[in-house]
């Protein structure tokens, strides 16, 4: 059986980053990037040539410089979020979910990990900390890493209906295992 919850993160609920967000302003943060240049130059000795418009692989290199200059000097830099679609800047780690128990009952997104674990005979078999702030999407990958490191396989796999999507079935009558996701009451 699989399960899960969601645990707060001590992040500042207010300090946060969307994805979305950066994508619209993109055009805004290409036009800034000369600058960017330019102060990188001036804070980290860090140089870059280029014609009237910097390219990728130019860009690429300026990492690349400012990545040893980060190494050398111990500086912390924020970086992108990869295939999430938030971060709290105070905990880089934690993506705003909702949350079961809110207290305002107004759906406030708070920063937060999603906890899953496994069981088998009412002992804790497996577990794992993710950002995914849906279950959906945490199924497959928990059943793969819990095989992996504990070489054990379980034919059946009993979960609730928070993790019941098309692709979860899909992959798993694939390989041969039957997913049983139930409705459960909270009567």
């Amino acid at each position: 059986m699989q399960d899960g919850t969601k645990i707060e993160s001590a992040a500042n609920k207010y300090k946060f980053v969307w994805k979305k967000s950066v994508q619209k302003n993109q055009a805004k943060l290409l036009e800034k990037l000369p600058d960017f240049v330019n102060k990188a130059k001036e804070d980290f000795s860090v140089s870059l040539s280029y014609g009237n418009v910097i390219h990728l692989h130019q860009l690429k290199k300026l990492r690349r410089k400012l990545k040893a200059r980060q190494k050398e000097q111990g500086i912390q830099f924020v970086h992108g979020i990869g295939k999430r679609s938030s971060f709290a800047k105070t905990d880089l780690d934690a993506t705003f979910m909702r949350m079961k128990e809110d207290a305002m009952k107004n759906g406030q997104l708070k920063p937060a990990y999603n906890i899953q674990y496994g069981t088998d005979s009412e002992f804790v078999t497996w577990a794992t900390v993710g950002p995914q702030p849906a279950d959906t999407t945490t199924l497959i990958p928990f059943l793969q890493e819990m095989e992996r490191y504990t070489n054990k396989r379980y034919r059946n796999v009993v979960a609730d209906a928070g993790y019941e999507s098309e692709e979860n079935y899909r992959i798993q009558l694939r390989v041969n295992r039957s997913i049983q996701a139930s409705k459960i009451s909270s009567s």
